[in-house]
């Protein structure tokens, strides 16, 4: 389809072509919003969790420091150092899963919150070995 087509067109298109657009999954969204969304999503729990994350991270290279040399190589890490771990790691993983919900959020809000959920068909017939070769 060339670039003008789409205002050569004189009629528009019916409400049952545009419900199969929609199934099929041909709606209109932008990547670069949800790009900007998740990274907005990211900046802002980094603004709001670094001074916890800073925190964690100073308790337990305290805990570390603190505990003797023997302990630390023969023995288990230190109690507060592990529940600083522990604090440090459910702190990255809300650094993580913020940006991924609101990258689906603006990706939803776009679309109309329609999944479309076709499974790739694969055909191994037309995979052939030696196309990489060449």
């Amino acid at each position: 389809m060339r670039a003008g087509d789409q205002h050569d067109r004189t009629i528009a298109p019916t409400a049952r072509r545009l419900s199969e657009a929609r199934r099929a999954g041909a709606t209109a969204h932008s990547r670069e919003l949800v790009s900007a969304a998740s990274a907005g999503a990211a900046v802002v729990a980094i603004i709001l969790l670094s001074s916890q994350l800073w925190t964690a991270t100073r308790d337990l290279l305290r805990a570390v420091w603190s505990a003797p040399l023997t302990r630390l190589s023969n023995g288990p890490v230190p109690e507060a150092a592990a529940a600083a771990l522990l604090q440090i790691a459910g702190l990255v993983a809300v650094l993580l899963v913020v940006p991924l919900v609101a990258a689906v959020l603006a990706n939803a809000l776009q679309t109309g919150f329609r999944l479309n959920v076709r499974w790739p068909q694969l055909r191994f017939a037309t995979v052939s070995p030696m196309a990489g070769l060449r």
